[in-house]
């Protein structure tokens, strides 16, 4: 995701939301069941946002791969070896497929094989374009073969495939815009019932009946998130 944060901090991040969380469930429910529900929910914040931050670094550096390896390709033709070809994507491309090259050509230079700098690479960025690529580089190394050739033939395929996936996107907007609606649907009514009836949803907040509504319904919108999620988020 990009997020320069040790895992312990990460943790202690998670922990302090839950806190948070579980301060103004209480100030606001002068109850521990508020608490514990807001506590829950805040601290999954953090993990969503890392996930979200993931996919969206992913998404980005799908994009630049195409560019990249028009350089690659175009520096191993005027007689650059790999690692300074990796060396010119770190200079002339933007964050974060710069910064991701950047670290392979690091890891060379402090000691590590290329082999073993490129698996971490996959490794860390979980990217299949990536991986397709690392992959004709090792049995370039291995086997010999014109390297250029297939970066340029690498490069045509990731660029169809990010068409293709664009287009799929725009077909399942409809689908999205849906889904945000339903699921935002119910926080809106209760805002507006709230405004205009003060103390009408009182009862949810003061009964453990209460609670257990609002926790089933919380779970059956998770569950129709989930579903909707599977149907319109489409991968090529």
């Amino acid at each position: 995701a990009g997020w320069m944060l040790r895992p312990s901090e990460f943790i202690a991040m998670c922990l302090g939301a839950a806190a948070g969380g579980a301060l103004v469930g209480w100030l606001l429910g002068r109850s521990t069941i508020p608490g514990i529900l807001l506590a829950g929910i805040a601290a999954a914040l953090p993990y969503m946002r890392l996930k979200s931050m993931q996919q969206k670094r992913l998404k980005a550096i799908s994009g630049q791969l195409p560019d990249a390896l028009d350089i690659l390709a175009g520096s191993l033709r005027s007689g650059f070896a790999l690692l300074r070809a990796m060396q010119v994507v770190r200079t002339q491309m933007p964050p974060p497929v710069s910064e991701e090259f950047g670290r392979v050509v690091d890891e060379v230079q402090y000691g590590n094989t290329i082999d073993v700098a490129l698996d971490n690479l996959v490794a860390r960025t979980g990217s299949y374009d990536l991986e397709l690529i690392v992959s004709a580089v090792q049995t370039q190394l291995k086997v010999g073969g014109n390297l250029a050739e297939v970066f340029d033939s690498i490069a045509g395929m990731i660029r169809e495939r990010v068409q293709l996936l664009g287009e799929l996107q725009a077909a399942t907007a409809e689908g999205r815009m849906s889904a945000t609606i339903l699921l935002g649907m119910p926080f809106a009514m209760a805002g507006i019932i709230m405004l205009i009836s003060p103390g009408y949803l009182n009862p949810l907040l003061s009964d453990v009946r209460g609670y257990l509504l609002i926790g089933v319904g919380a779970a059956l919108m998770g569950i129709g998130a989930l579903v909707i999620q599977k149907l319109v988020n489409i991968d090529v």
